[in-house]
């Protein structure tokens, strides 16, 4: 498992993806999601106890998405173009 500063190399995330720009649209549709997960997180929760910061859900896509967390689909006929 890798440290959220680790997940800087632009050349490991395009691995997963066609290109980067690719990557950056699956990233940020997953930070998205994660979004609202902690903000329906926090509103279940009454406590006005402070919480630890958490890291920021872009750096958690980003790591998730160079670990393989999250899954995607290609439309049929489209695949990543060989390296």
């Amino acid at each position: 498992m890798q440290s959220l500063e680790e997940v800087n190399d632009v050349e490991e995330i395009e691995k997963i993806a066609d290109n980067r720009y690719e990557a950056v649209l699956l990233a940020a549709k997953w930070s998205r999601k994660l979004n609202a997960e902690r903000k329906a997180k926090e509103e279940l929760s009454e406590e006005e106890v402070p919480q630890p910061p958490e890291p920021k859900v872009t750096s958690v896509a980003l790591k998730d998405l160079v670990e393989g967390t999250i899954k995607f689909e290609r439309p049929s006929g489209q695949r990543k173009s060989p390296a």
